[in-house]
């Protein structure tokens, strides 16, 4: 199972091409850093993998869609780290179905993922991040671990993509979930 851009382009509204013709795959455990100056696409590359901005050309081929955290700080400071990952839903289906709620509506929020917590640990163990709960508030995290989280749905793959101490560049890391 594979992450795979082909012929990824993107072009600003006011027509200025940012990138043209992408090729990436991304294995399952294989590491890869997106390097570049500020403004030359990293983030706008990581939102089209995620499928929140949509590219002019190419395709963006994996297993299930991705979930993404955007690069903003401030925006996520009222959330714990599991709303800002968009799982805390599943967690929240998952403990009530542990006590002894068997809801129709629970089952269905958990839709089967009923590892969705190991994997998430797991996920922030393999970043180094292993300190940091799933209920822990965003605004309690340093400025290097407010980090951009790409996690494919189907828990394969993550790709953490930490800000670094420069500001043109940042790396991305991916991950088994």
């Amino acid at each position: 199972m594979s992450i795979v851009a082909q012929k990824i382009t993107y072009i600003h509204p006011d027509n200025q091409v940012l990138f043209k013709g992408i090729d990436l795959t991304i294995n399952k455990g294989q590491k890869v850093a997106l390097v570049g100056n500020n403004g030359s696409g990293k983030s706008t590359f990581l939102r089209i993998l995620a499928g929140t901005l949509q590219a002019q050309e190419g395709e963006i081929i994996y297993p299930t869609p991705p979930y993404y955290v955007p690069q903003h700080f401030g925006q996520y400071d009222n959330q714990t780290v599991a709303q800002a990952l968009r799982i805390d839903g599943k967690l929240e289906a998952l403990r009530a179905i542990t006590e002894g709620d068997a809801s129709l509506s629970n089952f269905n929020t958990l839709a089967d993922d009923w590892t969705i917590e190991e994997r998430s640990l797991a996920a922030l163990h393999a970043w180094g991040l292993e300190h940091i709960l799933l209920s822990q508030p965003m605004r309690t995290l340093s400025g290097g671990e407010k980090t951009i989280w790409i996690g494919v749905a189907g828990r394969s793959y993550t790709i953490s993509s930490r800000l670094a101490a420069s500001p043109c560049w940042s790396s991305a890391t991916i991950v088994p979930y």
